[in-house]
């Protein structure tokens, strides 16, 4: 007899053990970006030579995008150009005709690379100019949230820590209970959705036909019946949305039982890259410095044995490659970048001062159109002075 009442106090203790246990959702890292733009380049590196009659001065503009997600795959992934300034499209792809890709594997990369022609001299008014290259990538993501809602008949008697598995991507999925748990059995458990933008890119809004919430374990519940959504579309107000107010009612449980509240949302997101491309003029009498030397070298490139930078302009060394030892031809001035020394007009049209020789007609980015008369402005594009209604 005591031995038969032992066995039953273990079963009672495992069954009471079975019923307080709280099922655990294996812990998931969330990733922050699910398509990001990487390894943007130039080639060659600017700054790139204008476009003449004769040559188009052509350089590339390449990148790699990446699918973070390693498990789930991408829809509807678009990339486009939509803004290049004076520079132009040599590609078809580039000039409004998106690459379309449909759908990005888990992990996969996508190597992209256009084509892009410099301005000409006249293009530029003469002056250095800077090609904003912009263009933007839109995909469509499915992203998953779980978070526990524990039952208690006797929500006093027990303490649980309710688990949340976050989605992925930039579209984060607040589930909020606004109190403590365990909920009592028996009564209504509200909660609220909120989307919040987390990443770097775009959502204008959501179509409230893309947003699933359901609540695993409980046989029909109803989203449509048990959550008041704002409208027809969710928009995003300071990268958040209004609350969508939901609730359940907490069925009897003998002891403790949790279910599961699953949002699943469907989104479209747009994220943006730039590279902006110098392009410089080609100065008159640079064409002579190609294969005579301010200093007396002759030849294009440097020989071997040259060293540029050595205070010496040797044979293969000139103006046009390495004007640090050469010197410029009058009325230059050896400038240095990341991208080396070049000879560049001591004073031009552009540099913000009003030379000799320059005037209104000729330059007004540097000198205005105060002698032109009132109501007269520069406009730059053009490099000349036009009324004001005109603009």
């Amino acid at each position: 007899m005591k031995r038969l009442f032992t066995i039953l106090l273990i079963l009672v203790l495992i069954g009471g053990c079975t019923q307080n246990q709280i099922p655990i959702f294996e812990e998931e890292k969330k990733i922050p970006e699910i398509i990001v733009i990487e390894n943007l380049k130039v080639s060659p590196s600017p700054p790139i030579q204008a476009s003449t009659p004769d040559f188009d001065s052509e350089f590339s503009i390449s990148f790699n995008i990446v699918n973070k997600d390693q498990e789930k795959e991408v829809d509807s992934l678009n990339v486009y150009a939509y803004d290049w300034g004076r520079c132009i499209p040599v590609d078809v792809a580039t000039e409004g005709v998106p690459y379309r890709m449909n759908k990005m594997f888990p992990g996969e990369t996508k190597s992209i690379e256009w084509k892009f022609k410099a301005p000409t001299n006249e293009e530029l008014g003469k002056v250095p100019r800077t090609c904003p290259i912009k263009f933007l990538v839109k995909y469509s993501y499915r992203a998953v949230a779980l978070h526990d809602a524990v039952v208690a008949k006797d929500p006093e008697s027990h303490q649980v820590s309710p688990n949340f598995s976050p989605a992925n991507g930039p579209i984060s999925i607040d589930i909020d209970f606004g109190s403590e748990q365990p909920f009592k059995s028996g009564t209504r458990v509200p909660f609220n959705v909120v989307f919040r933008n987390t990443g770097e890119g775009d959502i204008k809004e959501v179509p409230a036909g893309n947003i699933e919430i359901s609540v695993e374990g409980l046989g029909g519940w109803d989203m449509n019946t048990k959550c008041r959504f704002p409208g027809g579309t969710l928009p995003f107000i300071k990268k958040k949305t209004p609350p969508i107010l939901c609730y359940f009612d907490a069925p009897p449980v003998d002891l403790l039982k949790t279910y599961t509240v699953r949002v699943a949302l469907t989104y479209d997101y747009t994220i943006y890259g730039e590279m902006d491309v110098r392009v410089e003029p080609i100065y008159e009498g640079l064409e002579e410095m190609e294969t005579t030397g301010a200093g007396g070298g002759e030849g294009g490139g440097e020989s071997e044995g040259a060293i540029c930078g050595d205070g010496t302009c040797d044979t293969g060394e000139n103006s046009n490659n390495c004007c640090q030892d050469c010197g410029c031809p009058a009325g230059y001035t050896c400038k240095h970048t990341d991208a080396g020394y070049y000879c560049e007009l001591a004073t031009y049209c552009g540099d913000g001062v009003c030379s000799s020789g320059e005037d209104s007609s000729n330059c007004c980015i540097d000198c205005g159109c105060d002698d032109v008369g009132a109501g007269y402005i520069c406009d730059e594009d053009i490099n000349q002075c036009i009324p004001s209604g005109l603009r």
